[in-house]
């Protein structure tokens, strides 16, 4: 039996089906003729209508390649990122808003305002008008307002002064050497990503602030920026970006001010990416209607480190360990077994080359297929 062989071009609407003889295809048309191979001009072959355009098949003769790495390489912070793209899209309800994200596209997207637009304004065309600069500047003021507001309107379900750690920060408790056994710290009600408050709910409660819980991996930890107050004053600024199962690209600006200021930075320079951290009271603002998170004063927000994928043996280890995640005995542990699982398939980092060990060239296939 001769093989037979079936196109699927789907299925036409009955009002456009005609079995008038004179109308149906005697043979083969041209698309058909190119994917089949057959001689061209094909005998017999339906001519060519001058009133509707065909569609041409270029074959290139020498077909164009591109390299493709097996390792995923690290991507830097802003524009490369997946998150960074997102709030460009329709149809998010919930959109996290970051300086980083937003210097980045700012500078990588000179030549198409439409998309800076987008990003910065909210039902409003003049935002798109106002300087990167000016932007920064308010946010840089309404995110310090929110850190230096009274506890009094703090409103938060877990809001507490019980804590494993000090009035201030402790880097041996936050970050506990190998072998030491401290005491885990408890999240309570954790918050995921995607459920965070949109920002017309944080709007509508003003002047409260709300807080939350956080267990979260870290995509990426800004440089210290140096920020002047109103009040003559200067102030430090760190942005870190974390996300978690759920959703990622949310910011977390930590101030550094006040007395405690030099430890917080400590334990902010000893976190790198990948770190799987828990952050208790961290505050939310909303800003040109997305939502950002930041750290309150007197040392309100907390951090500690969950888990982290050690180097070696005499690297710092979190709270939890590999054996720990494969237990999961409790809601806590596993949550930070998820984020942990999603920060390894979804996270780069920055790679070094081992000695001795020859890099393999992957050479592409010639340009004759």
């Amino acid at each position: 039996m001769p093989p037979k062989m079936i196109f699927l071009a789907g299925a036409p609407t009955y009002h456009s089906l005609s079995w008038d003889e004179s109308k149906l295809q005697s043979d083969f048309t041209e698309p058909f003729i190119q994917f089949l191979h057959l001689p061209h001009p094909y005998p017999n072959s339906a001519p060519r209508n001058s009133n509707t355009s065909v569609v041409e098949f270029s074959i290139a003769q020498n077909p164009e390649w591109r390299e493709l790495p097996l390792e995923r390489k690290h991507l830097t912070t802003g524009a490369s990122q997946d998150h960074a793209f997102q709030p460009l899209y329709g149809g998010h309800p919930l959109d996290f808003f970051s300086a980083t994200t937003f210097l980045s596209q700012s500078q990588g997207y000179s030549q198409s305002l439409s998309n800076l637009d987008s990003y910065i304004s909210v039902g409003d065309e003049n935002y798109g008008d106002q300087e990167v600069d000016g932007v920064l500047s308010q946010f840089y003021e309404h995110s310090y307002a929110i850190h230096d507001i009274p506890s009094s309107q703090i409103t938060s379900s877990d809001f507490d002064s019980t804590s494993y750690s000090t009035s201030g920060y402790d880097s041996q408790s936050l970050f506990p050497q190998s072998g030491q056994n401290e005491q885990v710290p408890v999240a309570g009600y954790l918050t995921n990503l995607k459920d965070m408050p949109n920002a017309q709910h944080l709007s509508s409660i003003v002047p409260q602030t709300m807080t939350v819980n956080l267990i979260v991996g870290i995509i990426s930890i800004s440089e210290p920026r140096a920020i002047s107050t109103r009040q003559g004053g200067n102030v430090s600024l760190i942005e870190i970006l974390v996300g978690d199962e759920t959703k990622s690209g949310f910011s977390i600006n930590f101030w550094l001010s006040g007395k405690g200021k030099e430890e917080v930075k400590e334990v902010l320079e000893n976190l790198r990416v990948q770190d799987i951290v828990l952050m208790k009271n961290v505050a939310l603002g909303s800003f040109r209607g997305k939502v950002h998170g930041q750290s309150l004063r007197k040392d309100m927000t907390k951090a500690w480190l969950m888990y982290r994928e050690k180097i070696d043996r005499s690297d710092v280890g979190g709270c939890y360990g590999k054996r720990d995640l494969a237990k999961e005995i409790d809601v806590q542990v596993a949550k930070v077994k998820r984020v942990r699982d999603w920060v390894v398939s979804f996270v780069g980092v920055a790679t070094t080359n081992k000695r001795g060990v020859k890099r393999v060239r992957e050479e592409l296939p010639p340009d004759t297929q």
